[in-house]
């Protein structure tokens, strides 16, 4: 089982930091803009935590791996006992709140000027899975 606080059904934008890198990167090398300017970054397509567990699930060889939401309580006691400090773990659970609630979300609707090439199964398979299992690619 993987636990989380987040609703099971909720489609969320998900991107690999890989593509983050990437996009900077080429903003850097060639700038199009002047002044300050922010980006929303959407990643390949929205999913749940539900299909993303489903995915993770494939990926490492757990079939039978299922996502369940935990309670709020239930999650801030676990971050807590991962070494979070209580104000860190207040603002997760503030975070998944807003999240939950539909008032954290992106802002800008999904273009393919905001969305990204690396699929969640394609993370999974190339970095997840391999640190999952001990074997992380070294950079």
């Amino acid at each position: 089982m993987f636990g989380h606080a987040l609703l099971p059904d909720l489609k969320l934008p998900m991107i690999a930091t890989r593509d983050v890198g990437g996009y900077a990167a080429q903003r850097l090398l060639e700038p199009e803009f002047s002044g300050k300017q922010t980006r929303e970054l959407l990643g390949e397509r929205d999913l749940s935590m539900t299909e993303a567990t489903a995915v993770i699930a494939r990926g490492i060889g757990k079939p039978d791996l299922r996502y369940e939401q935990s309670p709020y309580d239930q999650v801030q006691r676990a971050l807590t006992q991962m070494g979070f400090s209580p104000r860190k773990t207040a603002v997760y659970i503030e975070m998944f709140e807003a999240i939950n609630m539909g008032l954290l979300a992106a802002l800008e609707p999904r273009s393919p000027q905001n969305s990204t090439p690396t699929s969640f199964e394609k993370f999974v398979q190339a970095v997840f899975a391999p640190a999952y299992h001990g074997k992380a690619l070294s950079a």
